[in-house]
């Protein structure tokens, strides 16, 4: 997989040095205080040393380093094109680490609206230590990962101060053949809509519907989930090098198991809800970006037959980031 990843990040290179017309390099540090997104509960039992093979990790926190490049160029034909390839590296449980590779087309449709089609893949990313799907031993832990593959369509209309973003996605979740169970596949509709009001401030909208069919039998975690996300950006006009923004998002998640609850009471009627909110600042130094940014998230999960889901679904987690981003745009022979 390494070897692959480097030769096309090559590849990419070279064809963005021949033809690009915009390239981004980013690079960051981060913090994240509930890595894996532990219950308080799991997090005393971490720290207590108690049951080992469920925790085996070096620590709750951790640091990490994130690497991104992104290139664009216009191809006449076609329309334009764009690559990002990111990579975050933790420091100690480096086993979480992980990497994004995504690949756009975008092209003018009509007067006002633009066309767009993406591809997203996300390979063997660890969320952490279940219990094994396939074994009866109740202290049997492994690692649960998947890989992520995401097709998504969209359209952005634009008429004066106001923009629509309606966009459709079809995501597949491959899990490890221990959790295949879990194997899902998911709709992802969303509608965003964004006002530029006076004063460099705009107000930003963002609806969605979420659609999840898992393979299942049991456990089944097949879901319907809404969420809203509203957010403001704003660039004071005596400050223009200095962004701020702000969002706040809220999700709520059903699971729509048609199993018996003696079967998985962990799923049977269960609701999840989340919210969150994200704040950050950058400031523009000719093609240089320094950004600084704060994402806090909750969870809170009930499920009418499990006494234990409140315990250990539930969590609290504070991301902090600085970064840079270098833009080395070129101009297009």
């Amino acid at each position: 997989m390494s070897s692959c990843y480097a030769l096309g990040l090559s590849i990419c290179t070279a064809l963005v040095v021949a033809v690009s017309v915009g390239s981004t390099l980013e690079a960051s540090l981060g913090y994240c205080d509930n890595l894996f997104l532990l219950s308080a509960t799991d997090i005393d039992s971490f720290l207590l040393s108690r049951n080992p093979s469920r925790f085996p990790y070096r620590s709750v926190d951790d640091a990490d380093l994130t690497a991104a490049w992104s290139a664009s160029w216009r191809c006449p034909q076609v329309g334009r094109i764009r690559i990002r390839l990111m990579t975050r590296w933790y420091m100690a449980n480096w086993e979480k680490s992980y990497s994004v590779m995504r690949a756009a087309l975008e092209r003018k449709a009509f007067r006002r609206t633009t066309a767009g089609l993406s591809a997203l893949c996300m390979p063997n990313r660890l969320i952490r230590h279940y219990r094994r799907l396939d074994q009866s031993q109740k202290d049997d832990y492994s690692e649960c990962r998947f890989t992520e593959y995401l097709l998504t369509v969209e359209l952005r209309y634009r008429v004066g101060m106001f923009k629509a973003q309606p966009c459709y996605g079809i995501e597949i979740d491959d899990y490890l053949p221990e959790f295949e169970p879990y194997d899902s596949r998911i709709h992802r509709l969303n509608v965003e809509l964004e006002w530029l009001l006076a004063w460099g401030i705009s107000l930003v909208v963002d609806y969605r519907l979420s659609i999840s069919q898992a393979r299942g039998p049991v456990p089944d975690i097949s879901f319907f989930q809404k969420g809203l996300q509203v957010g403001v950006e704003a660039s004071p006009p005596r400050l223009s090098r200095l962004l701020g923004r702000a969002k706040y998002r809220c999700e709520c998640r059903a699971y729509t198991t048609v199993n018996r609850p003696e079967v998985d009471p962990g799923h049977v009627g269960r609701r999840d809800h989340t919210g969150g909110l994200e704040l950050e600042v950058s400031y523009r130094l000719g093609r240089i970006d320094l950004v600084a940014a704060c994402d806090y998230e909750r969870r809170r999960a009930h499920a009418p037959y499990s006494v234990v889901t409140d315990e250990i679904k539930d969590y609290d987690v504070i991301i902090t980031r600085l970064g840079i981003v270098l833009r080395t745009d070129r101009i297009p022979r």
